[in-house]
């Protein structure tokens, strides 16, 4: 997961693209859009593969966030004939852009509760899931000019 400051936005960069396309299936992918950050399922296999999109730092709150203990896993998105490269959108009004630049952790969304479920869906990217329902996004990438 990486987050470049040139174009105000983050990305991910798998080491192996191949394995990426391969667990997305082979009718491509699309996107849940919370505002204008991404999490990208395959539409066949309907797992989410990682998060990404243009996002710029000035609408970021600044404070204190601890990468949230979760375990790896995987995460299924139940959605409608999804299309490739058709966005659908998630109900993100009440969510909120928040940052630890010294912990260097993003997060993304409302407010989780008790019951909330944290996977770790690839390397620096952490789905809080509740009622199943996605909650928030959580995020640690590096970051580069």
């Amino acid at each position: 997961m990486v987050y470049e400051f040139s174009e105000y936005g983050f990305r991910f960069a798998p080491s192996d693209k191949s394995w990426v396309l391969g667990l997305a299936g082979s009718e491509g992918m699309t996107s849940f859009n919370a505002d204008t950050l991404m999490v990208v399922f395959g539409i066949e296999s309907r797992r989410v593969l990682y998060v990404s999109g243009y996002f710029p730092m000035e609408g970021w709150d600044r404070e204190e966030l601890q990468f949230p203990l979760g375990s790896p896993g995987v995460v299924f998105v139940e959605a409608d004939d999804p299309v490739p490269g058709v966005s659908i959108p998630v109900e993100a009004d009440e969510w909120r852009a928040r940052f630890d630049s010294k912990e260097n952790v993003f997060c993304f969304g409302g407010i989780a509760g008790a019951s909330t479920r944290y996977v770790e869906v690839a390397t620096g990217v952490m789905l809080a899931i509740e009622n199943r329902e996605l909650v928030e996004v959580w995020l640690k990438p590096s970051f580069v000019s």
